[in-house]
């Protein structure tokens, strides 16, 4: 299977879900009418993000006081618009891709990427210019490709699995496969989506970063995020484990505008156990 037979099934997949409403109705709001009410209306019409949205609210990470949050309006105000659509793109996207219970992939793969969702965010607020809603949204759909090819390439993902196993990093082992790696798959997911190409571009290029001079903040933003991920124990293989951080050209560049990075890095692992408490709420069947 060639590079463009697989981009071409994954444009013609009939059954590659949609954006979920609920988010297409929040990206279609201007900045003037982001307020708490219009995204009260929107949120609630549908319940079960409505119930995983409060449940955000009430975790650590947002409700430090542990004050029982019990409406939607309550939640909105602790969580912040700032954080809103994120934490909503993060209540929706896991059910879109639903992952068989015996599958390597079932908890690895949101876990991974809420950590990676949950360092994007923190690395963009002191060392690049990028926002911290977009760092997150970047940082949960780095991988996204991951999953069209699990469930709809499944037999010939098995293959890329066997070389995983083996130590080779899940985009080569795609590459060798399928002459398309997950990067490139999930970019033009997010594009039939209609996201901002600033997030399908940097979800394109979070493996390549071209000739390590020439790529933008938020690609380095995401590569980064991706290797620390990684190093703090949600890889795929144990191959990234013979990364050195300071060789890599995105986290070279951002070291030089932090003043203390080492103390910055110990704290990016203090996020670890918030990114798992809200992907644990975002793929429960409980609603």
């Amino acid at each position: 299977m060639s590079r463009e037979d697989v981009l071409d099934k994954v444009r013609r997949l009939e059954k590659l879900p949609a954006l979920p409403e609920v988010l297409q109705r929040i990206l279609s709001l201007r900045e003037k009418d982001y307020s708490i009410l219009n995204l009260e209306n929107i949120i609630s019409k549908d319940p079960v993000v409505t119930a995983k949205v409060i449940k955000v609210a009430n975790t650590l990470y947002f409700n430090p006081y542990g004050r029982e949050v019990t409406s939607l309006k309550r939640a909105i105000e602790l969580i912040g618009l700032q954080n809103l659509f994120s934490v909503v793109l993060s209540m929706v996207i896991p059910d879109l891709f639903p992952i068989e219970e015996d599958s390597f992939y079932k908890e690895l793969f949101w876990k991974h990427s809420f950590v990676c969702a949950f360092i994007c965010k923190r690395l963009a607020k002191f060392c690049c210019n990028v926002d911290t809603d977009s760092a997150f949204t970047v940082g949960l759909l780095h991988d996204i490709g991951k999953l069209v090819l699990l469930i709809y390439f499944k037999e010939d993902y098995e293959e890329v699995l066997a070389y995983t196993k083996k130590g080779l990093p899940s985009y080569l082992a795609e590459l060798r496969v399928f002459g398309v790696s997950h990067d490139e798959v999930g970019a033009v997911l997010l594009e039939t989506w209609g996201l901002p190409s600033v997030i399908s571009n940097a979800v394109r290029f979070h493996h390549n970063l071209v000739d390590g001079k020439n790529f933008d903040d938020i690609t380095g933003l995401v590569h980064v995020a991706n290797i620390l991920t990684m190093l703090s124990g949600f890889s795929y293989n144990s191959g990234i484990l013979m990364v050195i951080l300071d060789d890599d050209p995105a986290w070279r560049r951002f070291k030089g505008r932090i003043e203390d990075p080492d103390y910055e890095i110990h704290k990016v692992f203090d996020d670890v156990i918030h990114a798992i408490d809200l992907a644990e709420i975002s793929w429960s069947r409980e609603w």
